[in-house]
């Protein structure tokens, strides 16, 4: 069972990572005729909604969720990678 503290930072690491792969789609999306900047901007809030996500994640104390969490988390940060490679 989860803890009301608990269930608060699981909602706010799962909204943070929906965030995240909202932004990654929307930035790779193959017939975006955005500036460069504006795709830099999009993939630096990506990274900061990953990354907050990943904070938030950490405390949830059910291992196998945290685990779970943390994987989506490491793909949404280094998928551009995959995406571009």
């Amino acid at each position: 069972m989860l803890t009301k503290k608990n269930y608060l930072e699981f909602i706010l690491s799962i909204v943070l990572l929906a965030i995240s792969i909202l932004l990654f789609l929307f930035y790779a999306y193959p017939y975006s005729k955005l500036q460069y900047e504006i795709r830099i901007f999009i993939m630096t809030v990506c990274w900061l909604c990953s990354t907050a996500s990943l904070f938030f994640s950490t405390k949830i104390t059910y291992p196998y969720l945290k685990r779970g969490i943390i994987l989506v988390n490491f793909c949404c940060i280094y998928g551009w990678l995959f995406y571009f490679g």
